[in-house]
């Protein structure tokens, strides 16, 4: 996903913990892939209303794929 889009990324405390999250799409549905920081992948779906389960969730953009200087 991160490879084929922009992929941009977001920050998300949640008890003590950082955990990072990548947003694009696949196969015309946007997905959010959830992953702490060592890169384990916590989860992934396709939200019904992606900006919205953003907001009310607290998720912090950081910035792009690209500006971070992800492979």
């Amino acid at each position: 996903m991160l490879l084929t889009n922009p992929g941009m990324v977001y920050r998300y405390h949640f008890r003590g913990v950082d955990y990072f999250a990548a947003r694009g799409h696949i196969h015309d549905l946007e997905w959010l892939v959830i992953f702490d920081r060592s890169g384990i992948v916590e989860t992934a779906f396709p939200p019904d209303d992606m900006d919205r389960y953003l907001t009310e969730r607290g998720f912090q953009y950081l910035a792009t794929r690209k500006e971070l200087l992800l492979p």
